[in-house]
């Protein structure tokens, strides 16, 4: 299993992707952050496809980036 690491927003919110087929390039995202705009461009990068979305508690810099 890979499990990469984003500190994302003002508040550094730790967002995880993980994945462990890296055939489909499926991944599992923990914490989405605050803006979007950073995991979107780092999923297009690695051409990962988002296949659940896991939030930990609902604070707005946990959830607003779904």
């Amino acid at each position: 299993m890979k499990i990469d690491r984003l500190i994302l927003g003002v508040y550094e919110t730790n967002c995880y992707v993980l994945r462990s087929n890296e055939a489909t390039k499926d991944c599992l995202i923990v914490d989405a952050g605050l803006e979007a705009g950073t995991l979107i461009k780092f999923l297009e990068e690695h051409q990962l496809n988002p296949a659940a979305v896991v939030l930990t508690h609902g604070h707005i810099d946990h959830i607003a980036g779904v």
